[in-house]
């Protein structure tokens, strides 16, 4: 069972933010693994619509017609903090895609087989 955080926004609507699952950790993983130097920052600003269409709808609940292009950044940054709680592995991220960075080609696949070369 995921946890799960409920986020209210400057508008008194109320959205649920979720744990990952360990599928959609690989997931994430796999699509960043180019980045190099993941951090939140990064992730938000220059990988913005790569990032929310993984979070969308498994891991927040945004109403039907919402994006997250629709939110404040108030609002963006409370679902991101709320995120980062409920996922604190996230904090790790930064080495983990730092060690692999430096692996060649024969050696990430070895390691994660579905990973891009």
């Amino acid at each position: 069972m995921r946890l799960e955080e409920t986020v209210k926004l400057d508008d008194n609507r109320v959205v649920i933010v979720r744990e990952m699952t360990v599928g959609e950790v690989r997931k994430l993983l796999r699509k960043f693994l180019h980045v190099g130097q993941l951090d939140w920052l990064t992730l938000l600003v220059e990988h913005f619509e790569e990032v929310t269409a993984l979070l969308s709808p498994n891991v927040v609940s945004l109403s039907n017609d919402e994006t997250f292009e629709d939110l404040t950044w108030s609002d963006l940054m409370k679902l991101w903090k709320s995120f980062g709680r409920l996922n604190p592995f996230f904090q790790t991220i930064t080495s983990i895609v730092q060690m692999l960075d430096t692996l060649s080609p024969e050696q990430l696949k070895q390691l994660i087989p579905t990973a891009a070369t």
